[in-house]
């Protein structure tokens, strides 16, 4: 092969049958596969990764150019039974990857500067760690150099570095160990998300929370100032009151958030109608070519944003400076630059929401980016 890019969709041949959840840092993209019929042998599987890096959990810094399963836990498998080694949720930052197991054992390795691991060390790990702070974990999610938990009870953990406040600890310290992050104990928090500097969490009431870094306007708040605790978006979209009620703010028709999505400085949500909003740097046209003229390219509230497509949205996804978006009806729609993102001028075709081509055999159900790539999954199980 002539370039090291690939500038059309690959098809990748994986030694399994069945995929579930694709994850992406970086440089570094991993394929979970979690298949009842396959429970014996639940693996890991990533994509090349930088030398340097340590978050592959081989016990090497060497790169490698294909498919590898990440041997620890299939080992655990062994030892204590896939109720205790089969992974449920992956999330990869810059230079660690972490890792939630059925029985709700979080896991960490790669780089632990500022205690991105949470396991109170701040060395780096070439092989996965337990993080033994904390039970019952049912997801997690990275930042740059930042990492987030959930538990089974609907509460957030925070770990790692606090620059910004991007922790929630009413602060910008470091913490090497998982604590609660407050400001939402009053809400049942569904699903989390992180960015470069910046934290997300979406409430079974239908709350949007973000904190941390706001100067690039990735909070949603209005302004560009960091937020050192959770604060609730006052968003275009409903919501269900302390009374039970729900609350319609200036929507003709209800509508809730159903996912959350966060690039390095950019942020995304959906709703159960199919809506689209964004918020954050414009700058590399990750909102959308209406928004490239915002002022200082940067939007600092909640935006509708236009997806040709009138079948509904599967899954959102950020990319560093890109995003994108899986339709029910299986089609992909990615936008943004990482070129522009890295101070190169902007396309403006980068900013147009464009589907992805030559990709029409395939109905997809889930979309991953990373800060140059991006990786999908086929309703068929294929993953490209």
């Amino acid at each position: 092969m002539a370039s090291s890019k690939a500038l059309f969709p690959i098809e990748f041949k994986l030694a399994l049958r069945c995929l579930e959840l694709v994850s992406t840092g970086d440089e570094l993209a991993k394929a979970m596969e979690n298949c009842q019929e396959l429970l014996e042998w639940l693996r890991f599987f990533y994509r090349p990764a930088n030398p340097s890096q340590f978050a592959k959990g081989h016990g090497t810094e060497e790169t490698c150019m294909e498919p590898k399963p990440v041997g620890y836990f299939a080992s655990l498998i062994e030892a204590e039974g896939v109720e205790m080694g089969g992974v449920i949720d992956v999330a990869c930052g810059r230079e660690h990857t972490m890792a939630v197991t059925l029985s709700g054992d979080l896991f960490g390795f790669g780089w632990g500067e500022a205690g991105r691991l949470g396991t109170g060390e701040t060395g780096s790990s070439l092989f996965p760690s337990r993080v033994t702070t904390l039970k019952e974990v049912t997801g997690v999610a990275c930042g740059r150099e930042h990492t987030l938990a959930l538990t089974k009870a609907g509460q957030v953990f925070a770990f790692g570095a606090g620059f910004g406040g991007r922790l929630g600890n009413d602060a910008e310290m470091d913490e090497e160990l998982p604590f609660a992050v407050g400001g939402m104990e009053d809400r049942i928090i569904t699903a989390i998300d992180a960015g470069e500097c910046h934290s997300c969490a979406l409430s079974d009431k239908g709350d949007v929370f973000t904190w941390g870094f706001g100067s690039s306007g990735a909070l949603g708040h209005g302004t560009r100032d960091n937020c050192l605790k959770p604060k609730r978006i006052d968003g275009p979209w409903a919501s269900i009151d302390d009374l039970g009620q729900t609350v319609k703010k200036q929507l003709a028709e209800v509508s809730f958030v159903t996912s959350i999505a966060c690039g390095s400085y950019h942020t995304l949500v959906s709703t159960d109608g199919g809506t689209l909003y964004g918020w954050g740097d414009a700058a590399a046209g990750q909102l959308g070519v209406e928004l490239v003229s915002a002022p200082d390219m940067v939007v600092l509230s909640p935006t509708k944003l236009r997806i040709p497509s009138s079948s509904g949205l599967r899954s959102i996804t950020c990319g560093t400076f890109t995003s994108a978006v899986c339709t029910q009806q299986g089609q992909i729609f990615l936008w943004g630059s990482p070129a522009a993102g890295n101070g190169a001028p902007l396309d403006i075709e980068d900013a147009r929401v464009k589907r992805i081509g030559m990709l029409g055999e395939f109905e997809f159900s889930q979309i991953a980016c990373g800060a140059y790539h991006a990786v999908a999954l086929t309703k068929k199980l294929e993953y490209c």
